[in-house]
């Protein structure tokens, strides 16, 4: 089936309409069709009826069965261009080689095409130009560019497959030496200079100084190398209630700034108060008490912030009210807060209320002692929404009473925990949110034996969670163990004690993880004092154990109702409570948490800054491979290491970390 073209064919036909042609044998000294044609290819024929001056030229395809000639394509006739309505009589019949058809030199010598050129080679000489709109090699072909004499040549070619068709464009002009030409990822071709000095672009988080040994931070900034460390300090305490006051909770409102405390005001007929506190330094100033639940005795008060919503969310337990678990809305204005309407977590009645925020949900987790059935742990999903909440049904997470209630959420396992003390000892369970409902995973013991006053917070750095008590079946030592979240479950870590003493008896457990320090502090009160001492602990968690600092004292006189919270703005930790040896008002301090902390690790650091950049500037960072010469005091060959002070050494410190070589003493190259 190809296009035939041949000399000397011409037959008779007495074929008559507009339809297929029958041959009837060749004219005298010409061949016959079939003798050139084999079935189904194609050619170019005339016919001519001279009896009636017709004529026709057209494309046709030749049939052996019959030994017929299809008119498939009519190029020209006597008929307007169309086929030609062929009367009776004798007809010729030939190939021809119409001229719409023909290729042929012009007076110039040149060669067009109008339409595309198939070839399975071209082979020879051009000295004349080429000139096409496309040029299709077909089948893997090559472009072969031969030499000068003829023989070898260079070739381009086409993969094998080509999963999509693409274009690369050529630069408009030539690029300077040494220049290597750059696709932009469009196929548009470029030429750009060999980058003989690699670097990185980033944000820079700090200043950086040109020279400096910098590590590229989690969120993909980059620092200079450094050692930060702060001494622990304490401001001044302040009263935010002068009359008696118990039930002391603590929360941080993100969004407003602010330090949200809330407190039974025993001095008000145990109403449920709320008092905005504002952090500077070490020091903290607080509004005028508001009102949020008036009709009477209220306990187990404690603040939650939901950073979808910005409001704070207060739970409590409202004994006025057949003691049910209580929610409202707080919202944080300069220095006061006004509230919604409170809502029932649970038409029943509850011994202990706590509640935490789950971010990946973006809801409200409250954890309950539900004395209406047979004690049980209970757990409720909040929604915020304006200045109002809503819970979904409640959902026993325990098949046993519980006391010393406390829960957390996991912002890395993206899950919370509940603890709990049940018979003696202490139990948890890993608890998931899905839509406004929660289920609990298997229960899980974290100390055997005597356990009150627990306490959960969340490592962010660690990714871990601390759970701390008051451990009466040893000694009634202060003691936490590390917990590790794996889908629905948790492990821990061997006991550490903080309160090492025997019979320290810690009371009102808290604890609140300090992100500026990276460490989970611990308040409470220590019993076994002559005065009942407010005291403090910092732990630090490193895989699946934790160590600590040696108590220290943030009340010197007997203390109660320990809260606390970690004002992120200011790095700092507050904490209130009932100071018992001061006509009990409410009472509040602020904390600096102590700390030295190396940002540099055997992983993150990544070169050396190509020049002086502010905070939050775009930060040019010279790495492995390049030069840096904004050293000074060098020694050419010798190999330097990162310090954990950001400064060049010729020893290891920890972590080790090699900075590169110096090639003479301003220059150095960057290793990685």
């Amino acid at each position: 089936m190809a296009l035939v073209v041949a000399d000397r064919v011409k037959e008779t036909t007495t074929t008559t309409g507009t339809g297929a042609i029958t041959l009837a044998g060749a004219t005298t000294n010409f061949v016959t069709f079939s003798s050139v044609l084999s079935n189904g290819d194609t050619t170019y024929y005339a016919i001519v009826d001279d009896a009636n001056t017709d004529f026709e030229v057209g494309l046709g395809t030749y049939a052996s069965s019959g030994n017929t000639l299809t008119r498939t394509t009519v190029l020209s006739s006597t008929n307007s261009g169309s086929a030609v309505n062929l009367s009776a009589g004798s007809k010729e019949v030939f190939i021809t080689y119409p001229a719409d058809k023909s290729v042929n030199r012009d007076a110039s010598g040149n060669v067009s095409v109008s339409g595309g050129v198939t070839a399975t080679s071209f082979t020879g000489n051009v000295t004349g130009a080429v000139t096409a709109t496309q040029v299709d090699l077909t089948g893997q072909g090559d472009l072969r560019l031969q030499d000068a004499s003829g023989g070898q040549y260079v070739a381009l070619q086409a993969p094998a497959t080509v999963g999509s068709s693409f274009t690369f464009t050529l630069p408009s002009a030539d690029g300077s030496a040494n220049q290597l030409l750059q696709t932009d990822g469009s196929g548009n071709l470029s030429f750009t200079t060999i980058n003989t000095s690699p670097s990185f672009s980033a944000t820079a988080s700090g200043a950086l100084a040109d020279g400096d040994l910098v590590v590229v931070n989690s969120d993909g900034t980059v620092s200079v190398v450094e050692t930060e460390s702060a001494n622990s300090a304490q401001g001044s305490e302040v009263v935010f209630e002068t009359g008696a006051t118990v039930h002391v909770g603590a929360g941080y409102d993100a969004n407003a700034g602010k330090v949200v405390i809330v407190f039974n005001d025993d001095g008000d007929s145990g109403k449920g108060k709320a008092v905005i506190g504002t952090v500077s330094g070490t020091s903290i100033s607080f509004g005028t008490a508001v009102e949020f639940n008036s009709s009477g005795y209220t306990s187990d008060s404690r603040v939650t912030y939901d950073s979808n919503a910005q409001k704070v969310v207060i739970t409590y337990r409202d004994n006025s009210d057949s003691n049910k678990g209580k929610a409202i809305v707080g919202t944080v204005s300069g220095t006061s807060i006004s509230f919604g309407s409170e809502v029932d977590v649970s038409s029943s009645s509850v011994g202990e209320i706590e509640a935490t925020y789950d971010a990946n949900a973006q809801k409200i987790v409250a954890f309950y002692k539900d004395t209406t059935n047979s004690s049980y742990g209970y757990s409720a999903v909040g929604t915020v929404s304006g200045t109002s909440i809503s819970f979904g049904t409640p959902v026993a997470l325990t098949s046993t009473s519980v006391e010393d209630i406390a829960i957390v959420y996991d912002a890395n396992a993206q899950k919370v925990v509940v603890g709990y003390k049940t018979g003696n000892n202490g139990e948890s369970k890993v608890g998931t949110v899905s839509g406004t409902s929660i289920s609990g995973g298997s229960q899980v013991q974290f100390n055997t034996g005597s356990t009150q006053f627990i306490s959960l917070a969340y490592d962010e750095n660690a990714q871990k969670i601390l759970v701390s008590y008051e451990d009466p079946g040893n000694q009634s030592r202060g003691a936490s163990r590390v917990g590790t979240i794996s889908g629905t479950s948790i492990s821990y870590g061997t006991e550490a004690n903080w309160e090492t003493a025997s019979g320290a008896n810690p009371h009102y457990i808290r604890s609140v993880y300090d992100a500026t320090a990276q460490k989970v502090v611990i308040a409470y009160e220590d019993d076994s004092q002559t005065n009942d001492y407010g005291q403090y602990v910092d732990a630090t968690i490193d895989g699946t154990t934790v160590s600590f600092t040696s108590p220290g004292v943030f009340n010197a006189a007997s203390t109660e109702w320990v809260a606390i919270a970690y004002d992120s703005g200011q790095g700092k930790i507050v904490i209130g409570y009932k100071d018992s040896g001061n006509s009990n008002q409410g009472t509040a301090v602020v904390r600096q948490t102590g700390y030295t902390r190396i940002n540099l690790t055997s992983e993150n650091y990544i070169g050396i800054s190509n020049g002086a950049y502010s905070n939050g500037a775009t930060a040019t960072v010279q790495i492995a491979g390049s030069v840096d010469d904004a050293q000074s005091s060098l020694t050419a060959g010798q190999q330097y290491f990162v310090q954990a002070n950001g400064s060049l050494g010729l020893t290891a410190d920890n972590p080790s970390v090699i900075a590169g070589t110096a090639v003479s003493a301003t220059k150095i190259i960057v290793k990685g």
